[in-house]
């Protein structure tokens, strides 16, 4: 805690990947601790961007991104999403007339994925970077 700050005590799990489904850390590797004006209620989790699919969003290699838990995000919000073993992070967007989902990349050297069906882990809301 900082002085009258109230903090969160965020878990770091390990890489997830901006490029292609890829698997999940389950360990954690440690914590972070934020204070909660920074991203309010809720829970909370991070992790370590591997790739560079995400960089015109601002997220690049080795960013920790903290994720909010929420299953079901508005479309256009970059969010964690799971299928089947598999994890990545992309924009999401829902096809409903197609009842698909798109993943977009925020890369032009990248290709948008379209898939059938997936989980949604959360949605990010911050990026810790060093400079």
């Amino acid at each position: 805690m900082y002085g009258n700050v109230s903090t969160a005590l965020i878990p770091v799990y390990g890489k997830i990947s901006c490029g292609k489904f890829g698997f999940m850390d389950c360990d954690i590797e440690g914590y972070i601790e934020i204070p909660k004006s920074m991203i309010g209620n809720g829970e909370y989790f991070a992790l370590r961007a591997s790739g560079d699919s995400m960089v015109d969003a601002g997220i690049e290699d080795g960013d920790i991104v903290i994720v909010e838990k929420h299953p079901s995000p508005d479309n256009g919000k970059i969010a964690v999403i799971r299928v089947e073993d598999s994890v990545l992070l992309k924009r999401f967007y829902r096809l409903e007339s197609k009842r698909k989902y798109l993943l977009h990349p925020e890369n032009a050297a990248y290709e948008d994925i379209i898939i059938d069906e997936c989980e949604v882990l959360g949605i990010a809301k911050k990026v810790l970077k060093d400079l």
